[in-house]
């Protein structure tokens, strides 16, 4: 463990993300979905930015699994890092620490610091069986998308050569299916319009037309929609056979972004993270409203 200042975790975190943008370009996404969202040495699931910096991580070093475990995460494991393996990445985790009077005596006051983790994936350690990873086939992981963007209640017109969403109408305008290139492409894109829909001034109220802070530029809304169809991807068991064309264009306004704004990075994660959680959110009460929720049974 690594006690950093603020600015360096921001600076430290974002330095990772630029450089497996920079190294993927187009595929930065590639391999989330099928490795499924990352996980730690007892199963628990990350958060967060580091559900970010993992899955690039595992993308970048070709990792068959996306679970992770500090040293002494696998020695409780009973397993082992190999000999000569390094810690791939970091991950943060924020702590209360309590604030000190002039006198240096603890108060009742705290404030929260990052603490950074070095952490190995489990294909760098022996004596740990890989926990199973849920992989939807076609058919399933299609019919489960159906049902999932059909309980968003979202306004979504299908024709037309383009997707895109329209604050003014609150429409989202989606191809046919048969217009992409496979259904894992059209859900993914329908995934990227749902997150642009969750930031209505009906919804999040995310979209501020017209502002021209860095919040709201058109790149950090568009890295916000691509990381929240990636959370939504790696959910749903969707994988993109290949990078989209509009992807590789907005790969170096990302990165230009992020370079200008170590924090980007992770308001974005944060914003996609509520997204992802609204329309989450609003599916089960459509399906539990329509007595449908797997979950409620």
């Amino acid at each position: 463990m690594t006690r950093i200042s603020t600015n360096e975790a921001y600076q430290t975190i974002t330095d990772q993300i630029v450089a497996g943008m920079e190294t993927a370009q187009g595929n930065w996404k590639a391999g989330w979905a099928r490795l499924g969202l990352p996980v730690n040495a007892s199963g628990v699931p990350y958060n967060g930015l580091n559900i970010i910096v993992l899955f690039m991580s595992a993308s970048t070093h070709g990792y068959n699994y996306n679970e992770w475990g500090t040293y002494n995460a696998w020695k409780k494991r009973g397993a082992c890092v190999k000999a000569g393996e390094k810690a791939t990445t970091r991950v943060l985790k924020w702590v209360n620490v309590p604030r000190r009077d002039e006198n240096g005596e603890k108060t009742d006051k705290t404030f929260l610091v990052p603490r950074a983790y070095p952490v190995f994936n489990i294909d760098q350690v022996k004596g740990a069986e890989p926990r199973s990873v849920p992989v939807k086939n076609d058919v399933e992981a299609i019919e489960h998308c159906e049902e999932y963007i059909n309980a968003t209640l979202a306004d979504i017109r299908l024709g037309g050569d383009s997707a895109h969403y329209t604050p003014a109408k609150d429409e989202i305008a989606m191809p046919h299916m048969y217009s992409f290139r496979s259904a894992q492409a059209f859900y993914a894109t329908c995934f990227h319009e749902l997150i642009h829909w969750s930031g209505s001034d009906k919804r999040l109220d995310r979209l501020k037309v017209g502002a021209k802070s860095t919040r709201t530029d058109y790149a950090y809304e568009e890295l916000i929609a691509e990381l929240g169809s990636a959370f939504l991807c790696a959910d749903h068991g969707v994988v993109e056979d290949e990078a989209r064309q509009d992807h590789i264009e907005y790969i170096s306004s990302w990165i230009k972004l992020l370079k200008s704004d170590p924090k980007a990075i992770f308001n974005a994660s944060r914003e996609a993270r509520k997204a992802k959680e609204f329309l989450d959110k609003t599916v089960q009460e459509t399906l539990k409203e329509a007595g449908l929720d797997k979950r409620a049974a």
